[in-house]
């Protein structure tokens, strides 16, 4: 026969262990949305705020660049990017287009 322990906890002790879960598997959660967010940036995609600072341009500019057609954005997840290849274009050419 199994020996069955029994551990009893007051109320707070309870929602202090539940809180503790609860973080622990937030941290895990962010660090594992980290590392997806870091992966797809480095296949080919540059983020919305990495752009404007590699092309030295305000979020502004690049939200009207894209609705003229000029530098067109994806979607990876919830976040705004844009391929990598168009941004190294743009930088490379030193191309300023209001």
């Amino acid at each position: 026969m199994k020996a069955t322990n029994l551990i009893l906890l007051t109320e707070d002790d309870y929602n202090q262990l539940a809180e503790t879960i609860a973080n622990r598997v937030i941290q895990q959660l962010q660090g594992k949305t980290h590392n997806v967010e870091k992966k797809q940036s480095d296949d080919g995609f540059v983020f919305q705020e990495e752009a404007a600072k590699l092309l030295k341009v305000s979020l502004r500019t690049l939200i009207r660049w894209d609705k003229s057609g000029y530098l067109p954005k994806r979607h990876v997840g919830r976040r705004v990017a844009y391929r990598r290849e168009d941004i190294n274009r743009l930088a490379g050419a030193g191309q300023c287009h209001d």
